[in-house]
């Protein structure tokens, strides 16, 4: 409520919107707004689209969001509530965690992260976890080789890093496993590129609300949605459940990335910033 005055609901799940999975992503906010108005909560009728992502996630009148881990460990903790995780049953992570990959083009000489030394990687933003954080604490271990050094070149999200390793532009990218799923699957990004490297995981991308918002209504609705969701339509982002993972596994990454920046910023050469 602001000046007295209430504000019209806010929704948004802006993490994963590929254009090829729009009508996938609106039919996934018909069951969540369909659980929420069951609970007897106001939602929107379409999922907010065209706003700069803080703005969306600072919203007081946000019912249900998505954020990435760092974001929320940055500058969110203390701005929203945190309803859950949901789990994208990843080969290789705990339940509602995920990791990234790390990826070249198919003739790329690298078999391994130790080969990427002296790279250029392509990074979407310095504000992810799966795009930044996870490759600065994946190079903390090389970055006391006498020869290391790589560049990194910030491109504004996932799908213009994959172009600009696809275009030679740079030699590497590290994105999340559900983004490469997803853009196999859906753009056939592995006629192009291929994993050489994972990294270990971490806590998958939550689910938030405004401060203010009935939390425990909300998270209610949400899971009963994850529960009750077409076995179809979970295929499409192989959703399991969602699951509650405390904000502190957050905010430990966060210490965890400050320390792995201590090493490796110094002998980085970085671009786009």
């Amino acid at each position: 409520m602001k000046d007295g005055v209430a504000r019209a609901p806010v929704a948004a799940l802006p993490m994963y919107g590929l254009p090829e999975l729009q009508d996938a992503q609106h039919q996934v906010w018909i069951g969540m707004r369909k659980a929420l108005r069951a609970y007897g909560l106001q939602a929107p009728d379409r999922l907010s689209s065209g706003r700069a992502r803080m703005d969306l996630w600072t919203d007081p009148a946000l019912v249900l969001g998505q954020t990435c881990g760092l974001p929320y460990a940055l500058s969110l903790t203390e701005q929203v509530e945190l309803i859950g995780t949901p789990d994208y049953r990843l080969e290789g992570c705990p339940p509602g965690y995920y990791q990234s990959v790390i990826l070249v083009r198919l003739e790329h000489r690298a078999t391994s992260l130790p080969d990427l030394v002296g790279a250029r990687f392509a990074v979407n933003e310095r504000s992810s976890q799966s795009g930044y954080a996870a490759l600065v604490m994946a190079l903390q271990p090389l970055a006391g080789r006498a020869d290391f050094r790589v560049s990194f070149s910030f491109t504004g999200s996932h799908a213009q890093s994959l172009q600009s390793v696809m275009n030679g532009t740079t030699d590497a990218v590290c994105m999340d496993a559900i983004t490469w799923r997803l853009a196999r699957r859906y753009q056939g990004a592995d006629r192009e590129l291929r994993p050489i490297a994972a990294t270990v995981p971490t806590p998958g991308l939550p689910l938030i609300a405004a401060r203010g918002q009935p939390i425990e209504r909300i998270r209610a609705a949400i899971a009963m949605s994850f529960r009750t969701m077409a076995p179809s339509l979970k295929a499409i982002y192989g959703f399991g459940d969602m699951l509650p993972i405390a904000p502190q596994r957050y905010v430990e990454q966060l210490a965890r990335l400050r320390r792995a920046e201590a090493v490796v910023l110094p002998r980085l050469n970085a671009t786009g910033l």
